[in-house]
């Protein structure tokens, strides 16, 4: 392959990358930014959910006191420590969720940021001035 084909094709690839780039990770980041602020709602939830459900709890536990209401308590207090243990569980699926799903993704846009942006710096900068692919494709 020729140097002025390997040159082409390069620019031609880093053209394609770029495009990519342009319309796909857009639309990645602003699904990481939304699912970062699922996981900040989700939060707050669980922290009203706390909250509510404590008072249910006491509620219940002032209930299991009297005997008119004693079976009613029973059924408060139980809904409280059911909630709670699924608030829990919920809250280590959200914590894999922002880990696991969000972090990866977030780097892998940042990857794919270093790996488009370095050869077309390095290509700016060349004597023979192949970086011009980026000026032509902003225009």
């Amino acid at each position: 392959m020729s140097g002025s084909t390997s040159d082409q094709l390069h620019r031609s690839t880093l053209t394609v990358y770029l495009n990519l780039m342009e319309t796909f990770n857009p639309g990645l980041q602003n699904l990481v930014a939304l699912g970062n602020s699922y996981v900040m709602a989700f939060q707050a939830l669980a922290v009203s959910s706390e909250a509510y459900f404590s008072a249910v709890a006491k509620m219940g536990d002032q209930a299991l006191h009297t005997l008119s209401s004693r079976s009613l308590g029973d059924v408060l207090v139980q809904i409280s420590e059911t909630q709670r243990r699924l608030t829990a569980e919920m809250e280590g699926v959200f914590r894999w969720f922002q880990i696991e799903v969000l972090q990866a993704m977030e780097k892998n846009v940042q990857l794919d940021e270093e790996y488009i942006d370095k050869p077309l710096t390095f290509a700016a900068s060349s004597p023979n001035n192949c970086g011009s692919t980026r000026t032509k494709h902003a225009a």
